[in-house]
């Protein structure tokens, strides 16, 4: 609590810290911890509470934005979330036309992370100004204002605090010493004058030549530099370069990057180009060249209107939209191809999406039999994984056997390691080291079936998203259903 002491942990005692619905145990014995978190978790599952993101006693975890390192005794913002923030700071650095609203809501999320190290909060002067002046308006962010955001996306690099630090005894006694002299208070004013704007130019003084020498020492600090789980940029280069060998799909446009590429997954970008690629069987047949931006925007609408009339459904059009944006990435602005999204519009008030319902848990063990009766092993287990854990396709089948862990000691289920950091990967919202315990009342077994499936490869389903849906559409075929009354995103 502010102005408060903070708890002794030394003598192994637990601690307690809730935050909205975040609750988070921490101490510095694992069995205890894990001891008490289980009490807790058991009895909010008692009263009728759902309990996820469950994490189990670690020395490495993520809270409020910040990952803590029990064993470097480091806390530090999530790596993802900081880079997000420093770069809308480097697009705010070459001054664009924004309103203040937008600037304030990046402000909130610099404070968040300032809070770490303290005097970086003396920052921000004129980015406030900017706030107060320019609220509701649009209008190019001051330079002043531009300059305070390119400090601050440079600082944030080296924001994260060093719990196991000493204080400095020698400093503190002479300061205690001098203030009692003095007969004085000490307030404390976090400004580094090298950065506040207002002790602008303080620093003339400085030779060039230690100007020179600062700046190598920071060259060289940033080649030295590691990541929270102390990696280093060579590290980080060899497994993205391995990942990037992985992608057996060509290129989808003239150009393209392995950022770019890797933007959508494999799956996608196969069907974008199978999309891509009916347009342009289509404008060879209607004779128009896209070329340009004009007859571009002409065979897109011709063929969504094409389709339309086929009786496609709308999601169709949309991922067709999306294929087109991808292919063409000049175009993938909102104002461009305007015929085409007016198209998609009035295709939407025609034949507006519906939302559809969760599926019963009758039906899903239905389609679980059914595809269990055909010998599809994998593919029901699958079903039944995405229902109990509430998984979208892609994450489900991108489950490997290495993110299935046992039971933790008295403990009855297995837990789900979802998106690993060491695999970069993250959730649709941009989450990582996510865990979900497989304990749904209905399939208290499904821990141990996974445990038993037999994989060659890597991943615990060895499927892909083509034969799961195939399987499933055949599924409900076989239980006197449409192919289409349901879909897999409704688990």
């Amino acid at each position: 609590m502010e102005s408060k002491a903070p708890p002794d942990l030394s003598d192994g005692e637990v601690i307690i810290i809730p935050y909205a619905d975040n609750l988070n145990v921490a101490g510095i014995d694992e069995q205890r911890v894990q001891q008490v978190k289980n009490k807790i978790v058991d009895r909010l599952r008692e009263i009728g509470f759902r309990v996820h993101e469950e994490l189990e006693a670690c020395s490495i975890g993520q809270s409020l934005g910040f990952l803590v390192d029990g064993a470097k005794g480091v806390v530090a913002p999530i790596p993802e979330r900081l880079h997000k923030v420093r770069l809308a700071l480097d697009w705010l650095a070459r001054q664009p036309w924004v309103t203040g609203k937008k600037v304030e809501r990046l402000i909130g999320h610099c404070v968040h992370f300032m809070l770490l190290r303290r005097e970086l909060l003396s920052i921000f002067r004129a980015m406030y100004d900017f706030v107060h002046k320019s609220y509701s308006k649009k209008r190019p962010l001051f330079a002043s204002a531009a300059r305070e955001a390119k400090w601050a996306s440079a600082l944030l690099g080296l924001c994260s605090v060093d719990l196991r630090k000493d204080w400095s005894g020698r400093l503190c006694r002479r300061l205690c010493a001098l203030l009692l002299c003095a007969d004085s208070m000490l307030s404390p004013r976090w400004i580094p004058s090298e950065l506040n704007v207002a002790d602008k130019g303080s620093r003339r003084w400085e030779s060039q030549r230690k100007r020179d020498v600062a700046g190598r020492a920071w060259e060289k600090i940033q080649l030295e530099r590691v990541d929270s789980a102390g990696r280093r940029p060579a590290d980080k280069a060899k497994t993205r370069a391995e990942i990037a060998r992985q992608r057996s799909d060509p290129p989808r446009f003239k150009g393209q990057t392995n950022l770019e590429r890797v933007a959508v997954s494999e799956a996608v970008a196969k069907d974008y180009t199978r999309r891509t690629n009916d347009l342009r069987f289509f404008a060879r047949q209607s004779k128009i060249s896209l070329r340009s931006a004009k007859n571009l925007d002409e065979a897109c609408t011709l063929f969504l209107n094409n389709i339309f009339e086929q009786g496609v459904e709308l999601h169709e059009g949309s991922k067709f939209v999306a294929a087109v944006k991808d292919a063409f990435p000049d175009f993938g602005h909102k104002s461009a191809l305007p015929r085409m999204i007016r198209a998609l519009q009035g295709w939407t008030k025609i034949d507006p999406q519906k939302t559809r319902p969760p599926l019963p848990w009758e039906l899903v063990a239905g389609i679980a039999m059914k595809m269990q009766a055909r010998t599809r092993h994998h593919a029901a287990l699958a079903v039944l994984t995405m229902f109990s854990a509430y998984l979208r396709p892609g994450e489900c089948l991108g489950i490997q056997k290495t993110d299935l862990v046992r039971p933790m000691p008295r403990q009855e289920h297995h837990t789900l390691h979802l998106h690993p950091a060491e695999r970069h990967e993250a959730s649709k919202v941009g989450i990582s080291e996510e865990s979900i315990q497989l304990d749904s009342v209905q399939l208290l077994w499904l821990g141990q079936a996974l445990e038993q499936l037999q994989t060659d490869g890597p991943f615990l389903f060895e499927l892909g998203h083509a034969e799961m849906v195939s399987a499933w559409k055949q599924a409900l075929v076989d239980l006197g259903l449409e192919h289409n009354h349901a879909v897999l995103h409704q688990l």
